[in-house]
């Protein structure tokens, strides 16, 4: 997951639109999913909404501009994640959905899809698991979009 860091893959893979094209792969098949416990995370959001959260955080994470934090803030991840039901089984789900949609860029090398596979898998369980190594109180207290807050 850490390769993440030094990947370079914002300029390699083209800029914020490569992960736009990704992030709407990967949410149009969440918004398709039957499964309700999965779907109800993503209740409060619409599609448009979650694809450029998705897209801009992932583009700054790999070595794009502050988009996602100019905007929202710091990441906070568990946090902003906090009030949803994220276990393993969903976490699951999550990449179940995420890996089709990386290999659905098929202008992706194999080489650049373990590494996006690698942080995808480090961060769907860093969520699931994470809320466990913070303070509770502290999961629902920065007043986000996704439940009604700023």
């Amino acid at each position: 997951a850490f390769r993440a860091d030094s990947s370079g893959l914002y300029a390699k893979l083209g800029g914020l639109e490569a992960f736009r094209r990704l992030s709407t792969s990967f949410y149009n098949r969440v918004f398709a999913d039957t499964d309700t416990q999965f779907r109800a995370i993503f209740a409060n959001i619409a599609k448009s909404e979650a694809i450029r959260n998705q897209s801009e955080y992932l583009s700054e994470r790999f070595g794009g501009p502050p988009l996602y934090s100019n905007r929202k803030g710091p990441h906070m991840l568990i946090g902003r994640h906090g009030p949803y039901q994220v276990t393993e089984e969903t976490a699951t789900r999550w990449l179940y959905h995420m890996e089709r949609a990386v290999a659905e860029q098929t202008d992706v090398d194999l080489d650049t899809r373990r590494i996006l596979m690698d942080f995808f898998r480090h961060f769907a369980y860093y969520i699931a698991y994470g809320r466990e190594l913070v303070n509770t109180e502290r999961l629902v207290g920065y007043g986000g979009k996704h439940y009604g807050g700023a």
